[in-house]
């Protein structure tokens, strides 16, 4: 038998002894990311680094800095001390994996060498597929151009991620015109996902009577809330630690609140309250929503309305293992290290198989660790769409990253912000910008035109009430800003939209230690409150103090009955991708081809294959088809006041659903389907459902 081979082998020569004996002490040997990253970072070439969660990918990115770091500490030379520029820029998308790399990252920090600061280096973007397809990785590729415009030489750019499918299309965003390599070693995920469903048919649950003798009025009603919510309960009392996620704040902060109050009352430590109607038929929170509040908790919830200080302190209390729960939104998904987390519950459908991914991978997060996941959809179709999203974890198959092309609003804002630094000439700034991915096609001519609109030169008069923020010498070709453009430039930037959020602050003076931030509240929930009403945020009770114009005042009101939060306009919808792979499935279900073959053991429960099948049963029965990618339903049925509705049966998920109901001008297949529609109820009113599939679809797009 071979020996095995002397660890230190597997470290680049690269390394300082002081790097190579630290790392030795602290580990047994490096990954197959890390020594192959260590390698590329050594010949100071770009890289795009994909392996999976917990496989070392964050110090994998940066030991090769810090040992360089370390290794010309003592080169104090006079550009240095004159410039005093950062040599290591972090990125992450979300503020938890910030702070949780900052903190891992001491002990390396103190085995090497005290932090120095110098000329700027290396550029680490951490979870870089969660920016690339949007407007935020756009702004971000411009930054990353503007600052090697302030270098000496080019920053060296180290991309990490777990969920990547098309690694050239991601390289090609984190390099811009220069060549990426990309780190891929061969990984084999074993993770142990179920899909759990507490009844028989989910659509008939109105024998639903929980164990602690309150839940009498959602049996009434049919809710199948009482099963998720007790079955999350026995499953956090089974293992160390565990994350819920959820899909919305509203759902967090309801869900918090409800296994608090079914652990105080198994503990006896809490009186049983009557639980109102709505707390059953509402996903989100609602203002009529009430909880009973208790000294005793075992969940805590986590999500960007709550304060950055609780956050922290949350996520420290999991990851310490002293806390059991934590329910929480996408702010917990990316690779934040949470060594004692050994269950992942998703409640509802992740919104992508990405998501999932991501989500999963929070348990069990360690080199050779093995992540649980639990899914526990809410309806029968949330069964289907989480049925998929686990197939395709399972093979692999993510959903494509599209970049935004020439998105013209963050060049005007990039644009506006660069001058405001110092005056740019135009056609150095136009290099400069197509060097960004996103920018690598745009033509001189639209270029041209964004820089009007900045400079005042609108193409008709109804624009002239707009200042313009810049000014354009064309002899010169010099661009310069105009007074308030800088603040501008700080205070309206970014690509995140603006909700109306109202700041919730303890009393001046009043809190104890750190800030007075308690988190934030959605305007419409602040609309509807009133002084000395309870709320609950972040598993606290807290009575409003005062309401000013974008502040809301609290003082802490333990152990009372308090009201839900809601936040309005959550949610992206699915990408269209997931949306015809669920249509796919829908179609496999109905021709019967899926419970013909082998079932796979997350749907082999007795439960989940039943529902499924009561599910493509029942739509057969009322439309005669089951709508999917091949083909759309179209339902018309009455409203509350007795006018007809028009309803798409479709599986393609509101990214693709809400242009459609917003747009005037619809689509020639949409145009298509309805016209089609509405003539078939003028010759024939009786028909409630009408169906085309894709070959009808395409002639109706022709005719028109």
């Amino acid at each position: 038998m071979a020996d095995n081979p002397d660890p230190s082998s597997l470290l680049p020569d690269v390394f300082s002894p002081a790097t190579r004996d630290w790392f030795l002490r602290a580990f047994k040997q490096p990954t197959a990311v890390q020594s192959q990253t260590w390698h590329v970072a050594a010949r100071s070439e770009h890289a795009l680094v994909i392996a999976p969660t917990g496989s070392g990918k964050t110090l994998a990115a940066f030991l090769y800095a810090l040992d360089r770091l370390f290794r010309e500490g003592g080169e104090d030379t006079r550009e240095a001390h004159k410039r005093k520029t950062s040599r290591i820029l972090y990125i992450s998308p979300i503020k938890a994996l910030g702070t949780d790399v900052q903190r891992n990252l001491q002990l390396p920090l103190k085995g090497i060498a005290d932090e120095r600061r110098r000329r700027g280096e290396t550029v680490i973007i951490d979870e870089v597929h969660a920016v690339a397809g949007s407007k935020r990785g756009a702004h971000l590729a411009l930054s990353l151009e503007r600052l090697d415009a302030l270098l000496h030489t080019s920053a060296q750019r180290i991309g990490l991620s777990a969920t990547v499918r098309s690694a050239s299309d991601v390289a090609a965003f984190l390099g811009g015109d220069r060549p990426v390599t990309v780190v891929n070693p061969p990984a084999m995920l074993h993770p142990q996902i179920r899909i759990v469903v507490p009844v028989a048919n989910m659509d008939d649950v109105s024998s639903v009577a929980s164990s602690t003798g309150e839940d009498s009025h959602a049996g009434r009603e049919g809710s199948i809330w009482p099963y998720i919510e007790t079955g999350i309960l026995d499953e956090v009392l089974r293992h160390r630690s565990t994350i819920v996620f959820t899909n919305s704040r509203g759902l967090a902060e309801k869900l918090t609140a409800r296994l608090n109050e079914l652990y105080a009352a198994r503990l006896q430590r809490s009186p049983s309250i009557a639980v109102d109607a709505a707390h059953f038929e509402s996903t989100s929170g609602a203002t009529s929503n009430r909880v009973q509040s208790s000294d005793v908790f075992i969940a805590r919830s986590h999500h960007g309305s709550v304060s950055k200080e609780q956050r922290a302190i949350t996520e420290q209390a999991l990851k310490s293992g002293e806390l059991r729960c934590v329910v929480a939104t996408s702010s917990l998904e990316l690779g934040i290290d949470m060594g004692a987390v050994d269950l992942v519950i998703q409640v509802a459908t992740p919104l992508s198989v990405a998501s999932g991914l991501q989500r999963i991978g929070r348990a069990g997060h360690q080199v050779g660790g093995v992540s649980k996941g639990l899914f526990f959809p809410r309806t029968r179709r949330d069964l289907v769409d989480s049925a998929v999203i686990v197939e395709c974890m399972f093979a692999g198959r993510l959903e494509n990253l599209t970049p935004p092309h020439n998105p013209l609003d963050v060049l005007a804002q990039q644009t506006v912000a660069a001058a405001a630094m110092e005056a740019l000439q135009v056609d150095e700034w136009y290099s400069r910008v197509r060097r960004a991915a996103p920018w690598k096609d745009l033509p001189r001519r639209v270029f041209d035109a964004t820089l009007d609109m900045l400079s005042g030169r609108y193409p008709s008069g109804d624009f002239s009430a707009f200042r313009p923020k810049l000014v354009w010498n064309r002899e010169t070709g010099i661009l310069t800003v105009r007074p308030g453009a800088q603040l501008l430039a700080v205070t309206s930037g970014g690509t995140i939209p603006d909700r109306g959020m109202y700041s919730v602050l303890l009393p001046e003076g009043e809190e104890k230690a750190g800030s007075r931030r308690v988190g934030k509240l959605d305007e419409e929930m602040v609309y509807e409150s009133r002084v000395n009403d309870i709320i609950t945020l972040g598993a606290t009770s807290w009575r409003i103090q005062q309401i000013t114009r974008d502040q809301v005042i609290v003082t802490p009101a333990p152990g009372r009955s308090a009201r839900l939060p809601f936040w309005r306009g959550e949610g992206n919808g699915r990408p269209a991708e997931l949306g015809e792979m669920i249509g796919d499935f829908l179609h496999l279900l109905a021709d019967g081809a899926f419970f013909s073959g082998t079932i796979p053991p997350w749907l082999a429960e007795e439960n989940t294959n039943a529902n499924i099948q009561g599910l493509i049963d029942e739509q057969r029965n009322a439309t005669g088809i089951v709508p999917g990618s091949r083909h759309l339903v179209l339902e018309r049925c009455r409203d509350e006041i007795g006018d007809w509705r028009i309803i798409l049966h479709s599986p393609y998920g509101r990214r693709v659903h809400e242009p459609w109901a917003l747009t005037r001008l619809w689509s020639p297949v949409m145009t298509a389907l309805l016209r089609a529609f509405l003539t078939l109820m003028v010759n024939c009113p009786t028909p409630r459902f009408f169906c085309l599939n894709q070959k009808s679809c395409c002639k109706l797009s022709a005719r028109r």
